[in-house]
């Protein structure tokens, strides 16, 4: 009985051992993920319940836009405070667009940034329109 409870505790041993190995292997050093779009950009209407959002992205003045800005959107401003965005695209070079095609009607938050430079703002997308909504980087 005593030899039976040596070998089950040995293979309770190996079995945390294997446990917590795995765990330091999983926590391990994660490369950075690239900035990509989230969902897949819809191009093509669906319905009359879809308009189209078009972002230019401008500097502080207006008189500029900025390519490169991380564009992103949000459902509710819950998730703009952690951060968990619908879609995020960056902006188009020589253009400053993000063009996130067809959304469903609804209000959505629009975040931009671009180095230290931000602007968040509020936009309503309305069926059958298309909703063009500038952002300018402060």
């Amino acid at each position: 009985m005593l030899l039976k409870l040596q070998k089950s505790n040995k293979s309770m041993k190996n079995l945390f051992f294997i446990a917590i190995l795995m765990v330091i292997l999983a926590c391990g050093k994660q490369e950075a993920m690239p900035v990509n779009q989230i969902n897949q950009v819809i191009n093509n209407d669906s319905s009359s319940f879809n308009g189209k959002l078009v972002v230019t992205v401008f500097d502080r003045n207006g008189t500029s836009v900025q390519s490169g800005a991380l564009v992103s959107l949000y459902v509710s401003y819950d998730d703009v405070l952690r951060r968990f965005p619908l879609n995020h695209l960056v902006s188009e070079n020589n253009t400053g667009i993000a063009n996130f095609g067809y959304l469903l009607n609804g209000n959505y938050y629009l975040c931009a940034q671009k180095g230290l430079y931000a602007d968040t703002s509020i936009v309503q997308v309305l069926g059958q329109r298309t909703i063009q909504k500038s952002l300018f980087l402060k």
